[in-house]
């Protein structure tokens, strides 16, 4: 069932959750999946092979954009991609939101998005696979991607003509006029997997196709009347949203107190979606999940019960069947809170993983 008929198929619009408890017990939605992190992390013995890690500088494009080519990695298998950012203080990391990077394997004919997102959304989804960033100092490495659902990582070395192209950047202005001289700088992507001594005896032959995870992220003011959210795809079964104060550009010190955005978050009262003129649906508030990252509060909508544990979204992940190029005309989303501040909406729509 796609978004758009669970929106139109029941009620003329207004969207019964009565029978999500009844489903939970059920189907034992609650339970956790089994799923192991370490799946497929190592092919054959030790001695086949040597972890390596490829480390690649991205270069300034402009004020809020960097970039580079890779041309080729010491690498037959891909196992992770990390980012690893110099950043000046802890406020940085509530802008997480406000930050895109982009990872295209370009081949002979084809473009292959590895990575396409928020920091904020990566981040998400490697607290899912319980990975967590790492912080050294000011130099934090944040995981992009985990290659533990393929069989033998991402196969590099059968990948025949390829460039790599990472870009860093940020995608919107809102609230972010106060970084533009003192961006996060000392930008790198680091890739980690395995040089084998003799790929050849590995055997290795797998055609398993990576894909790019389902999502689509959306960033507004926040307005109590509603944002509307235009063409995103039909087949999410699950939306995250945050609210962050908005950043003081003309008081720079504020900059620096990261407890003033962690402690003006506002507690949500309402979550309501309509679509053209059917009665609104008030979604359940009782099946909204909330996670903390780097003090930010991300909340979790399932459109679905399938999605009320995190451990079976990290399971259906990892057992998608992505590709969604189905569409709809605008709806709105409407999120009533306790505050009158101003705040930054981020919204993100997260994909097909369910027949």
């Amino acid at each position: 069932m796609t978004t758009l008929q669970f929106f139109n198929d029941n009620s003329t619009g207004c969207i019964d959750q009565s029978t999500w408890e009844e489903d939970i017990l059920i189907n034992e939605y609650d339970c956790n999946k089994n799923v192991n992190n370490d799946e497929f992390n190592d092919f054959g013995i030790n001695s086949m092979f040597e972890k390596k890690e490829c480390e690649h500088e991205l270069f300034k494009y402009d004020q809020v954009s960097f970039s580079t080519v890779v041309d080729c990695l010491e690498l037959d298998t891909i196992d992770e991609i990390s980012l690893k950012i110099k950043v000046p203080n802890e406020i940085y990391k509530m802008l997480f939101s406000f930050y895109f990077i982009t990872i295209i394997l370009k081949t002979k004919s084809d473009f292959i998005k590895l990575v396409d997102s928020s920091l904020l959304d990566v981040c998400f989804i490697s607290y899912l696979n319980n990975h967590t960033i790492e912080q050294d100092e000011s130099i934090i490495t944040i995981p992009l991607i985990q290659f533990n659902h393929l069989e033998h990582g991402y196969i590099y070395k059968l990948v025949k003509r390829k460039n790599i192209y990472i870009s860093f950047r940020n995608f919107t202005n809102s609230g972010f006029n106060l970084v533009e001289k003192q961006l996060i700088d000392n930008i790198k992507v680091v890739f980690t997997g395995k040089k084998y001594y003799d790929f050849n005896l590995t055997n290795i032959n797998s055609t398993k196709y990576y894909k790019q995870l389902d999502m689509n992220w959306y960033n507004a003011e926040y307005k109590n009347t509603g944002v509307y959210i235009h063409q995103i795809s039909t087949k999410y079964q699950y939306i995250t949203f945050s609210l962050l104060k908005k950043f003081n550009n003309k008081d720079k010190t504020s900059t620096d107190d990261i407890n003033e955005y962690i402690n003006n978050q506002p507690e949500i009262e309402d979550v309501i979606f309509q679509y053209e003129n059917l009665v609104p649906w008030v979604y359940d508030l009782t099946y909204m999940k909330k996670i903390v990252l780097f003090g930010i509060n991300i909340y979790i909508l399932p459109l679905y019960p399938e999605f009320v544990n995190t451990n079976n979204i990290k399971y259906y992940m990892k057992n998608s069947n992505n590709g969604i190029n189905e569409y709809i005309n605008s709806y709105k989303i409407i999120i009533k809170i306790n505050s009158l501040e101003s705040y930054n909406l981020h919204l993100t729509f997260f994909g097909e993983w369910i027949d």
